[in-house]
């Protein structure tokens, strides 16, 4: 062997180093390939290529086989880059999960050809397709899902503004295909969360949380005067209802006493109809006596004032339009929330306005847990100086009364009947019982505006989160109905960094500015009551304006001028603040950061020597 090998020569041997390199090169790829496909290295900021383990449980679930056609036109890709690199990233994700679920996700790719029998499947399936250019051929990006029942599942085009939820949006389909039973939610509301007809005649569609919530659940609608016993509902959400009948109160009360979920939502003042709100002062006796009985009570009349994480308007006032942050309009991270409990799963940031403020009725004997608690820098405010609203007059009017307040409230235990209907009791009712039962005090942080953003790609309508809230109430929903298998995916992609040094200076600031600002109207007032006397004293006939009256006047003026000038330096003062944060970012990331990198590899090559030179002298 050796003989033989020594009579090649030394190219003949480097040719066949290269070949066998390159075999084994090969076969090592196609092992790791094999071996290692189900393990990703995953180095972006918010992991979005790692599975989470709700996504894992999910497929793991997966009894009978689904199969995901994964529609794509390589043309497009080509036109637009930015769709091919998410298709191929929609791409690997799909083989990863056929790959975790053992052969029961068939995963397949389709490029529908114009005037082929791909492209007719793809139109009968109802997916949209982009023309490119001038010709007849169309870029398709959708998926459709089916199941051994013949249960479909499509998502018509995959439109690039929701690529950060592209996880869930992928193991929900999963998750409807493999679970098609749904539980049925009883609903009571007496705002048209089902759609209604607009003043304008026009039809107003249903809100996004229930189309949201349709996609997991059976939405039956109670009227609030209905007089019918709740059968063959799984859960009952009661969201800002009006009045309810006894009838319905008492079924709901016995509802709650069996120990089934029971979610309420309650709302002291109405976003939604502001000059004529439904509030719980005017229809809410018996769902007031409810959440009491059930260990909640809830002030009618007030809500809460949050200048620490309010948000900021734009507000038209009666002489220019300002900028005004807007304390009865909240927005909370989760250093507010009971992280401890799931329902809170990946929930970062909800959007909240006019709340209420919840508190423990002891005599209840129920347990009572805060699930969103706020800091002590708050106030109650009375619903009154909701209408018409004015930022303005509420920061002026706002004190703190350093109390922390209960916006969201966990009731379980064993609770008594708050609810009786005639003095003889009904067959089978309960008298006390065990609840399952989350209070929420704000019910329009669920209406669209306060939690998405809609938008129309290719006639497709696309919904953007913008905050967790339909987040929330899916995993209450899902927590309290016996399952939770997507709240450890929803809310994923939703990000919100605030700057919140800077937000912190412009509320102080403001604070100052607003109390300064009071100070000038309460002189301008005072001033023009002078001059108004001044005047009065004119039309009497005394023509000639005394010396008193004319220091009088100069007096004001000065003290107007003088006034006007203290605000603009606390305006100054605030953007000079701000400047100098800014400055010190930009110099911390321009300049602070290179530096520490080259510190860095100037100590490191340092070291460096220093070992050569101690190694240099030892030998």
């Amino acid at each position: 062997m050796m003989s033989w090998l020594a009579k090649i020569s030394k190219t003949k041997l480097s040719w066949i180093a290269l070949v066998l390199g390159a075999i084994i090169l090969l076969a090592v790829n196609m092992i790791g390939w094999e071996s290692l496909k189900l393990y990703r290295l995953d180095v972006t900021e918010n992991k979005l290529f790692t599975l989470t383990d709700s996504t894992r449980k999910v497929i793991a679930d997966v009894d009978d086989p689904i199969t995901l056609k994964f529609y794509y036109t390589d043309a497009l890709g080509a036109r637009a880059p930015a769709y091919g690199l998410y298709a191929d990233r929609v791409q690997a994700l799909l083989t990863h999960y056929s790959s975790l679920s053992n052969g029961k996700i068939i995963f397949q790719k389709i490029s529908p050809e114009a005037f082929s029998d791909e492209e007719d499947r793809a139109v009968a399936a109802g997916l949209t397709a982009i023309p490119l250019g001038n010709t007849a051929e169309k870029g398709y990006l959708a998926l459709v899902g089916s199941n051994s029942t013949d249960d479909e599942e499509v998502i018509a085009f995959m439109t690039l503004d929701r690529s950060a939820f592209l996880e869930y949006d992928l193991t929900r389909m999963v998750h409807k295909l493999s679970k098609p039973a749904r539980k049925t939610v009883g609903l009571i509301t007496g705002l048209d969360m089902q759609g209604a007809m607009g003043p304008d005649g026009k039809p107003k569609p249903p809100w996004l949380i229930i189309q949201q919530m349709e996609e997991f659940f059976n939405v039956r609608t109670i009227k609030s005067d209905a007089k019918e016993v709740l059968d063959n509902i799984d859960i009952l959400l009661i969201v800002a209802p009006k009045k309810l009948s006894d009838e319905l109160a008492f079924s709901i009360d016995q509802f709650a006493l069996s120990g089934k979920p029971v979610i309420a939502f309650a709302d002291p003042f109405s976003e939604l109809y502001p000059r004529n709100p439904t509030g719980l002062k005017k229809n809410g006796e018996n769902f007031l006596k409810l959440l009491s009985g059930w260990g909640a009570d809830i002030a009618a009349d007030k809500v809460v004032a949050d200048p620490q994480n309010s948000r900021r308007i734009q507000f038209n006032s009666r002489t220019q339009p300002m900028i005004v942050n807007y304390i009865v309009w909240l927005s909370y991270d989760k250093k507010v929330f009971d992280e401890s409990d799931p329902v809170f799963s990946k929930v970062k940031r909800l959007v909240i306005a006019t709340p209420g403020a919840f508190t423990a009725n002891k005599e209840a004997g129920t347990k009572f847990q805060p699930l969103i608690q706020t800091g002590t820098d708050t106030a109650l405010l009375s619903t009154e100086l909701m209408v018409p609203p004015d930022p303005v007059k509420l920061l002026q009017q706002y004190s703190s009364d350093r109390k922390t307040k209960t916006l969201a409230a966990r009731l379980s235990g064993m609770a008594q009947a708050s609810i009786s209907i005639g003095k003889q009791s009904k067959p089978g009712q309960k008298t006390q019982g065990e609840i399952n039962v989350v209070v929420v005090s704000d019910a329009d942080m669920l209406f669209d505006n306060f939690w998405a953003r809609a938008s129309n790609a290719g006639g497709q309508r696309v919904i953007v989160p913008t905050a967790n809230n339909q987040d929330l109430l899916l995993n209450i929903l899902e927590n309290m109905s016996g399952g939770a298998a997507l709240s450890g995916l929803r809310g994923r992609g939703i990000e919100n960094r605030p700057f919140t040094k800077v937000q912190d200076l412009q509320r102080k600031a403001e604070g100052r500015y607003r109390k300064r600002e009071q100070e000038l109207s309460d002189k301008l007032k005072l001033a023009q009551q002078k001059l108004t006397d001044i005047q009065a004293k004119v039309s009497k006939g005394q023509v000639v304006i005394s010396d008193e009256d004319k220091v009088t006047i100069l007096n004001i003026r000065q003290e107007v001028v003088s006034t006007r000038r203290g605000l603009r330096d606390v305006q100054r003062s605030l953007n000079k603040d701000i400047e100098r944060l800014d400055l010190r970012v930009q110099m911390i990331n321009t300049i602070g950061v290179p530096l520490l990198i080259l510190f860095g590899a100037l100590g490191w090559f340092g070291l460096r020597r220093l070992r050569r030179a101690g190694a240099g002298g030892a030998a």
